[in-house]
């Protein structure tokens, strides 16, 4: 006798006909019946794109008001010790030869202490979104990534540190001496951070500009589509570029670690619940000369990011 929730070998590949359905609904027209021409732009149109594009410039500049806030942190720690270094908004660069006395607690403050901080932040704010503040959809979808952006760069920190003697690596490596000890302490970081991942879903369906969205299971893979995987996937390669040179193994593994709360997502959208929105405009992001702003705000962050000081 098979005991409840079973479930057969195999089974995951007899989804996969409905798997390719919903990445069909992802590149169709379809809509909801009775659907305006105005609601229409809002899945499909010119205000889907707009509403893509708000996330994607919202997760470039949250991932480097992170980093550069991080960054800040050993700065002032380093300047406060007397280190000799050289500093962008980017990354730190230490003096050859230098001969300052590095103690313990030093160490643990300058690599350590900055992504912790990190980390309180991320959950402070995560837990003031999930307390139901009704903010318009823009600022909300802003501080969704903002805390994300938080939570992860402890997360993939940890991720990066397990096996890497550099940055956090520096801080982890004192803490846990013992390969297996830091191996075991980071699955259980990224397994806490997989298990986050509905709730994070849930965040982002309250920061949709339009209940259109939530008609249909097809449209809500859709919104996933539009507002968390094409903002990942072109976020992620500009700030590649952004940083580049050099090649930042760090900053890839950070990007790519956000996948464990991405998968996730997945398994919350079929849920059906009450979500509560903000009263949105009927235009996502009427200003026609956007594009320009866009542009400007990216070469000045490439700018302004690499002035050393």
């Amino acid at each position: 006798m098979k005991r409840p929730g079973y479930h057969k070998p195999f089974r995951i590949f007899c989804e996969i006909p409905a798997w390719i359905d919903i990445i069909k609904a992802l590149f169709s027209g379809d809509t909801p019946p009775d659907c305006t021409v105005e609601q229409r732009s809002m899945i499909v149109g010119r205000e889907a794109f707009n509403f893509t594009l708000i996330s994607t410039i919202s997760f470039i500049v949250s991932f480097f008001l992170v980093h550069v806030v991080t960054n800040l942190f050993q700065v002032f720690y380093l300047h406060v010790n007397g280190v000799n270094f050289f500093s962008s908004l980017q990354r730190i660069r230490f003096l050859p030869g230098d001969q300052s006395i590095w103690d313990d607690s030093m160490i643990l403050m300058v690599y350590g202490f900055p992504y912790f901080i990190s980390l309180i932040v991320g959950v402070l704010l995560s837990g003031w979104l999930a307390s139901g503040k009704k903010d318009d959809w823009r600022v909300r979808l802003f501080l969704i990534w903002l805390a994300i952006h938080a939570i992860m760069q402890f997360a993939a920190g940890v991720v990066y540190a397990t096996f890497f003697y550099d940055g956090f690596g520096i801080a982890y490596h004192w803490l846990f001496s013992a390969l297996a000890v830091r191996i075991a302490v980071t699955f259980l970081v990224l397994l806490v951070l997989f298990a986050t991942g509905g709730q994070w879903m849930r965040q982002f369906l309250k920061a949709s500009p339009t209940r259109l969205f939530f008609q249909k299971l097809e449209l809500r893979y859709k919104f996933l589509w539009f507002s968390v995987l094409i903002p990942w996937v072109v976020g992620s390669a500009i700030i590649l570029v952004m940083f580049y040179p050099p090649v930042n193994r760090d900053i890839f593994i950070t990007l790519f670690c956000y996948l464990l709360i991405f998968v996730p997502m997945l398994k919350v959208l079929p849920l059906n619940e009450s979500v509560r929105l903000v009263k949105s405009e009927k235009k996502v992001f009427p200003v026609r000369a956007a594009w320009i702003y866009i542009v400007l705000l990216l070469v000045l962050l490439r700018f302004v990011s690499r002035i050393e000081f």
